[in-house]
Formats: structure tokens, sequence, C-alpha cells
């Protein structure tokens, strides 16, 4: 009875089982079965893997995993979802009832639970074809992989354009992400899922700009003028002239405006000082109505004091 829950429980683990080819592709272990003559569990023996010589049998705890690749391998080609290695290395596939006889525990186990059918028996697989892993995430089959999938984290502004082809990552370009590299971005958007390049925010000296303003960037030597287009910033380089007499800068304009001639100015001069003091203008002043002959008496006792 502990024996038969035992192997029953062993059944139910093979399910479990995953394995990542090396090709980015998975397939996982559906058990150990029987085969017979006639009619066989699988129809066709597509491949024989077992004369490649993947086994070193000198070695113990045999590595199979290359056996299980190349079947895998060689049954996705084909379009068969489920796939038997019997006898060693013989790939089988085709029909749909791999499991008509009985489980058997006549199958080989090697290292990491990889198994292989001995004689009559089929160690069973199948493709989970549909989803590629690249990086710790799962793509579907059909869809557009980017490798790094968001390059500033990876400090490469650049990255490579791959797609899951029924489990099987398939790269080709290498795609730059240029536009970071042309002018200096305060503020970077990492490159949402299915895209390559990140992009760069309408932000400049902590200020946020909305779609149609445009700001300047002034460096040392170079200057940038920025427009938000699609809540992405665009900078190009502005080219002033380098000779330029008495410049006047606008704000919101890199170049300032050139004028040839110096505005006209009168020569510097300094104030003498003087030794003597001027005499004191007594009241009443001059001028006042009235105050004529008053004045002409002020003068006279004035004159009779200093004589």
């Amino acid at each position: 009875m502990l024996a038969c829950m035992a192997f029953l429980l062993e059944i139910k683990a093979a399910e479990d089982i995953l394995t990542n080819s090396d090709k980015g592709f998975r397939y996982k272990y559906l058990g150990c079965y029987n085969d017979e003559p006639s009619p066989r569990a699988f129809t066709q023996m597509y491949y024989n893997a077992k004369s490649q010589r993947f086994i070193n049998w000198k070695i113990k705890g045999y590595n199979l995993k290359k056996v299980l690749d190349t079947c895998a391998a060689h049954a996705r080609d084909k379009g068969m979802s489920v796939f038997g290695v019997q006898y060693y290395g013989e790939c089988w596939g085709g029909g749909s009832s791999y499991n008509r006889y009985s489980v058997s525990k006549n199958c080989l186990e090697g290292l990491k639970n990889h198994w292989v059918g001995k004689d009559w028996t089929n160690a069973v697989y199948e493709l989970i074809s549909a989803e590629c892993e690249v990086n710790g995430m799962t793509y579907k089959n059909g869809d557009t992989i980017y490798i790094p999938q968001n390059p500033i984290q990876y400090n490469d502004i650049s990255c490579q354009e791959c797609s899951c082809d029924k489990g099987v990552k398939n790269c080709g370009q290498t795609i730059k992400c240029d536009q970071l590299r042309s002018f200096p971005c305060e503020k970077v958007i990492p490159a949402p899922q299915g895209s390559c390049c990140p992009t760069c925010a309408c932000y400049h000296k902590n200020m946020t700009y909305k779609d149609g303003h445009t700001w300047i960037n002034r460096k040392p030597n170079v200057c940038y003028e920025c427009t938000c287009v699609s809540n992405q910033a665009t900078c190009n380089i502005m080219a002033c002239a380098a000779n330029c007499p008495n410049p006047v800068y606008e704000p919101g304009k890199c170049c300032p405006t050139c004028h040839a001639g110096a505005p006209a100015t009168e020569a510097a001069f300094t104030i003498p000082e003087t030794t003597t003091r001027p005499p004191p203008v007594l009241p009443p002043f001059p001028g006042f109505p009235g105050n004529q002959k008053r004045g002409l008496k002020l003068k006279k006792r004035v004159k009779r004091s200093n004589n």
C-alpha cells in the first residue's frame, strides 16, 4: 500500500518538472509509460538522438539533457506538442495516445530529474511552445523582445531586437538609441514594455513643460533650443555667430542680438576740489519783492565790519 502511494506521488511530481532548453523554450515531464509493438503509443520515430553519442555512460549520474533538448527541438520543428524518448535516445511523436498503456517504472533518471525511457518505454514530455522566458520575463508566441528591455538600467543606450517563435528566442538587429546621445537629458523616461529606447521628458530646471512649449538649455560653449512634442523633449544645438559685438541676450533664445556700433557715452571726468569757500548768501535773498532796501543796509554793515 505504501509503495503504491509513493508511486502515485512520483507521477504527480512529474507534472511539475519543467526544463529550459538551450534554445530558450521549455518542456514539461509528463511521466513514464509502457509501449507495445502494435499499436504503438506514438506513431513515428522522427529522430534518433542516441546515434549522436550525447550520453557518456562512463560518468555516474548520466547527463541526459542533451538528448532531451535534441528530441524537443526536432519535435518543435515538426509541430509536435508531445514527444517521448524511448530506448535511451529514440525520439517518438505523433498521435494522441501516449498514455494508451499503463504507467511504467522502466525509465532511467539522469541528472536534475531528466528521464529517458528504456526498451518499450517512453519518457513523455510536453512542449510549452507558446512562451519564451528571457531575463525573468515571460513572452507569448509572436511577441517582440528587446534585450535589455530597459537600456538605461544596464548603462547601455542600445538593445537587441528579438522575437518569440514557438518558444524559441530569435534575435536579429541591434537598435541604437542615439536620440539621447545628441543632447543632455535632465529626466529620462524608461522604455515601456514592448519598446527599446527610453525617452526624454519635457523637463528643465525643476519645471515640467507641456506639448508645444519651448525652452533653452544653455551649457558652456553650447546652447540647445528644445521643444516638447508628444510629451517628449527634442533639442537642437544652435550655431551662433563666433564674433558678436555687444551681444544682447533675450529670454528664450540661444543666440544674442549683435550690435556693430558701441552705444554713445560721454567721456568720464573728475570734479576738482576747491581751496576757497564761497561767501555765504544771507537772507533776504535777492529777487524777493520789497527786500531791496534791506539788502543794501546789510551789505553796508558787512563792509564796515571788514574795515
